[in-house]
């Protein structure tokens, strides 16, 4: 059975929605209240600021609003960090109070119990509001939450571990995304899951600073925002031809710019009878829908046939490519249709037949598979609920056919819960017996780099990877984001965002 402990003076939606959350996985879970404890801090200065963010940027502030305890039978009172009462019948218990460590361990000694707190930051806070406006002002460009346990003998253990990017010049959506993911983590712990192995982190990663570094949340929004107004975001592709090619190693690219009317970005190569392609998604600013392309290109950088090879009513992006059985099969992100489809090659490389929807009421984006053993894996990003990052929680499915439509989810989904590796960057590359996962680092702005992995384990019942290294774009050329690589032969392929005069 679990025990609940909520604040009754400090409820916001959030809370309420973690504990909607709790009672869906266990109906009898006992509430107790404390009347009026500790107090986060919202400084009343940025009120005015994430008002306008929120008219002008339409950022959301769903779980900054008052949670409703009307509905709550709550018929306990947990007193004064609640010493009156008897816990040793609940299997967990979770605070929804800001309860400091002290309290916390006071709790489990007194008790004899363990207790889980959601702490944020690397100073283990309670304070949420606090942690998160801390940390935005310090152009921090991650916010760590953990689930904590605290038990007697002042011990404590992490027993879940989520990363969420702190977004430059978006100080209402950064705390309303890091909020909405915090409702989830509870039901998670409650339901056996602990990804503390799940990511190892065996070096010290070095960061990029912020793009836009400004002294107080107000200028650097109004930077932000006057940025967008007048540059353009354009994507273009990248590529060089390695021999021996390291995903470890960085190398210089040659540039290939699309038409000042778009951009073109998530590259595939795919060498076909002794030449080589690279299928890309384009995207044209007056229609802001996303087509698939291929060109040729030639060891002397020669570049030629560009055409559209497959348009939808919805958007279409990262058009992974792979061949199997003798047959050429292209999946691209198709996720506003609501399918995970698959194309066959019917003449290479402008005419593709849908061969079958992998699965169906399917929301993945950036998706990839790998066959290792007895299993195709499949890697996506799915978002929990809608006012929470598409960026930052890894999913893995397995099935013992491509065509089966019997894909069964991981035991640990998501198997990551971090803007640093959250979502793919590419497929899955195998060098020298050792597979490598490359994801897109999204802390303070979206696909901001590129982060290597190292695959460690893979079963249906575990995974880890280790992150080894961050590379970011090169912005001696104009570049300040770059979100996908890949290599096939020795051509390697990638994109990097530059930022264009609209007027």
């Amino acid at each position: 059975m679990t025990a609940v402990i909520i604040d009754k003076s400090a409820f916001l939606f959030w809370q309420q929605e973690a504990l909607e959350n709790i009672q869906k996985i266990d109906k009898d879970a006992e509430l107790f209240y404390i009347e009026e404890g500790n107090e986060d801090y919202f400084p009343t200065v940025l009120l005015p600021l994430c008002k306008v963010e929120e008219k002008v940027n339409g950022s959301k502030s769903t779980y900054l609003k008052k949670g409703d305890t009307r509905f709550l039978n709550i018929s306990v009172p947990f007193g004064d960090v609640g010493f009156k009462i008897d816990l040793l019948g609940f299997s967990k218990i979770f605070s929804l109070a800001m309860l400091t460590e002290s309290e916390l361990y006071k709790i489990a000694d007194e008790k004899n119990t363990e207790v889980h707190q959601l702490m944020f930051g690397d100073e283990f806070s309670a304070f949420p509001l606090k942690t998160i406006i801390s940390d935005y002002r310090a152009k921090k460009p991650l916010c760590k939450v953990d689930v904590v346990k605290y038990m007697p003998g002042s011990r404590k253990e992490t027993v879940y571990t989520s990363v969420s990017a702190i977004e430059e010049g978006l100080l209402l959506k950064t705390i309303n995304e890091i909020l909405g993911k915090c409702t989830l983590l509870y039901g998670r712990v409650l339901t056996g899951q602990n990804n503390t192995v799940n990511l190892q982190l065996n070096k010290k990663i070095r960061y990029a600073g912020p793009i836009f570094a400004a002294k107080s949340a107000y200028l650097q929004f109004a930077i932000h925002l006057l940025d967008k107004i007048f540059k353009k975001r354009q994507w273009m592709l990248l590529y060089n031809f390695r021999k021996d090619f390291n995903i470890l190693q960085k190398i210089d690219f040659y540039e290939i710019f699309p038409p000042v009317s778009g951009f073109w970005a998530d590259p595939f190569p795919f060498f076909y009878k002794g030449e080589y392609y690279i299928f890309f998604e384009e995207l044209e600013y007056k229609v802001q829908k996303g087509f698939l392309s291929v060109l040729k290109i030639g060891r002397d950088r020669s570049i030629s046939k560009i055409s559209r090879i497959l348009e939808l009513d919805s958007h279409l992006s990262f058009p992974f490519i792979f061949e199997h059985n003798g047959s050429v099969y292209l999946m691209p992100e198709s996720q506003k249709s609501g399918k995970l489809q698959l194309y066959e090659a019917e003449i290479f490389p402008e005419k593709w037949t849908h061969k079958a929807n992998l699965l169906d009421d399917f929301k993945g984006v950036d998706t990839v598979l790998k066959k290792l053993g007895d299993f195709w894996w499949l890697f996506t990003t799915l978002k929990a609920n809608n006012d929470v990052s598409g960026h930052e929680e890894l999913h893995i499915y397995y099935a013992a056919d491509l065509f089966s439509g019997e894909w069964r989810p991981h035991a640990k989904n998501p198997v990551l819960s971090d803007a640093r590796v959250g979502r793919n960057a590419g497929a899955i590359i195998e060098q020298g017996g050792v597979l490598f996962r490359t994801s897109q680092y999204s802390g303070s702005v979206y696909g901001r780099g590129l982060s290597v992995s190292q695959i460690k384990k893979l079963t249906v019942n575990e995974y880890e990877e280790e992150l080894l290294d961050i590379n970011f774009a090169n912005s001696g050329k104009g570049h300040y984001c770059t979100h996908t690589i890949n290599c096939c032969g020795d051509l390697v392929v990638s994109d990097a965002l530059r930022r264009i005069r609209r007027f």
